[in-house]
């Protein structure tokens, strides 16, 4: 005879953001079960299968208590069902998060700063790291109309916050803090982080936050070197970000084996932005690349087409350099070369017009 599941009662649990609730053998019954849950937190689940159930609440779910019930449906005929309820209450979560930005050395920037509260918070403190000799001149600018006073001291390894509410005012949700500004120090490039530390707070009530932390952010810092970033794009494409400055030119290099030097030559490129996206190799199993200032010498020419029926020159030199573009229509006649433009190159590369697309042939050099 089907009998109904057995699911033994569940005690109440009480958990901290980021921590994670785990519970197994939560129901057993003559049949084979298959588990499901009702009104369940987001990020909550169960495996339909062992009934193993998990749930790590992020910062927007803290200071809530969430009623959560685990069904269990025998395979039986007819299928017989139960289910046990429990509770989880979720602490209060305070959370300064910075944002992340790309600059050159000797520069200045900003990144946004904002705040995930769960409580109404009155006041706020936190310090911002960073390896030495990195940033300086560290500013907070802010439009919050509930934020009062603000304050700020920079040091060669941190910066720290203090910032306090207008009378009758509190902070509480999601709120943007304000704008943090920085200097970028002359160094070498780097991949910079920035880590968010010594979270405080004080409640409308007046007593400190219980619970507290920070995501940090990351500033891609472009000195003469350029740097460069794996990802994978749309439908798992490997994807290759160049970080370098505009009006440099840089030569991609690849390798299938770090223990070997044969690098081989990927492809050349004209820096126009701070960032720019590329595809890598799709088809290597392992690939690796490393990007080079190119300052060509002798020239480099490449034929670009800007538009179906314009030809666009793309010169790859040496900045401060004079060159002399010359165009011909017959390599078996070496006096059938004439001008079409002299130029100073001003970057390491330089776009050059050459003129209407016809059905003609022509060579330059």
């Amino acid at each position: 005879t089907n009998q109904l599941p057995i699911l033994p009662p569940i005690a109440d649990q009480t958990l901290i953001v980021g921590n994670s609730l785990v519970l197994t053998n939560v129901a057993s019954g003559s049949q084979e079960l298959t588990f499901s849950l009702r009104n369940a937190p987001a990020g909550a689940s169960i495996n339909p299968t062992s009934g193993n159930f998990s749930w790590t609440p992020g910062c927007a779910q803290g200071s809530t208590t969430n009623l959560i019930t685990i069904w269990a449906t025998d395979n039986g005929l007819p299928p017989l069902s139960n289910s046990v309820m429990f509770a989880v209450v979720v602490g209060e979560c305070v959370q300064v998060s910075i944002g992340s930005t790309v600059m050159q050395i000797g520069t200045t920037s900003s990144v946004p700063v904002n705040l995930l509260s769960t409580v109404a918070v009155t006041n706020l403190s936190f310090t911002l790291s960073y390896p030495s000799n990195r940033f300086n001149n560290w500013t907070l600018t802010t439009t919050n109309p509930a934020i009062g006073g603000v304050s700020v001291e920079s040091g060669p390894t941190s910066a720290s916050f203090t910032l306090g509410t207008r009378s009758g005012q509190v902070l509480q949700g999601p709120a943007l803090i304000g704008m943090s500004g920085f200097g970028a120090m002359s160094n070498s490039s780097a991949f910079v982080p920035l880590a968010i530390a010594n979270i405080q707070g004080t409640k409308s009530d007046g007593t400190p936050v219980g619970s507290a932390n920070g995501l940090g952010g990351l500033v891609v810092v472009i000195g003469s070197q350029p740097l460069l970033e794996a990802s994978s794009g749309t439908n798992a494409q490997r994807m290759l970000r160049v970080y370098g400055n505009p009006g440099d030119a840089y030569q991609m290099n690849l390798s299938t084996n770090l223990a070997k030097t044969n690098w081989l030559f990927a492809w050349r490129s004209p820096q126009t932005n701070l960032a720019q996206d590329y595809y890598a190799n799709q088809q290597l199993p392992a690939v690796f690349y490393r990007a080079l200032k190119l300052s060509a010498d002798p020239p480099i020419l490449e034929l670009n087409s800007s538009a179906p029926t314009n030809l666009v020159l793309l010169v790859y030199g040496q900045k401060g350099s004079n060159y002399v573009i010359v165009t011909g229509t017959n390599l078996a006649a070496p006096n059938n070369w004439s001008s079409i433009v002299g130029f100073t190159m001003t970057n390491s590369f330089q776009f050059i017009e050459a003129g209407a697309a016809t059905n003609q042939m022509k060579f330059f050099r």
